[in-house]
């Protein structure tokens, strides 16, 4: 849920808190950290996100489709595990 709302660890919405001063990712820092780049785009995750397309036998992904079937969300927490990006640093 918190990866469709875009409320959770992202520093697209930590930005709102005083600790943090900037919401882009650590990968190039232009780009806005949120769950759609973090699952979709960023160059930190690259393999990881290979994986999810091999997986789904997809070449076009985009966050509504990858929240939508059983299948699919199970890429997602596979994703989220392998990758740790859903762990504090």
């Amino acid at each position: 849920m918190q990866l469709k709302l875009e409320h959770g660890y992202f520093k697209s919405y930590l930005k709102r808190l005083s600790d943090y001063d900037s919401n882009k990712c650590d990968c190039n820092n232009t780009s806005i950290q949120s769950s759609a780049h973090l699952l979709l785009s960023c160059s930190k995750y690259a393999a990881q996100y290979s994986k999810i397309k091999n997986k789904l036998r997809t070449a076009n992904l985009f966050l509504k489709l990858l929240l939508t079937t059983r299948d699919e969300i199970q890429a997602v927490f596979d994703f989220l595990k392998n990758s740790e990006i859903v762990r504090r640093n």
